[in-house]
């Protein structure tokens, strides 16, 4: 429910690679949510909610394509 109110309370996520959505997380209990918020729709948008114990950089990736040259 705090989400809903406070959409920005998530810290923005970074795991050092390029991704095409600024995800952020937000920690309660044992599980982590990662989500993207629209400010300009005002909607929050769920993609993963994961264990705390969970290794998020081989999870959360990227589902576009980026090609290196």
């Amino acid at each position: 429910m705090n989400l809903t109110v406070f959409p920005k309370m998530g810290s923005p996520y970074d795991n050092g690679k390029y991704l095409s959505k600024p995800y952020r997380k937000w920690s309660f209990d044992r599980y982590t949510v990662f989500y993207v918020y629209h400010e300009e729709r005002q909607l929050i948008e769920i993609h993963r909610i994961l264990s705390g114990l969970s290794d998020y950089t081989a999870i959360i990736k990227d589902a576009t394509s980026i090609y290196e040259s």
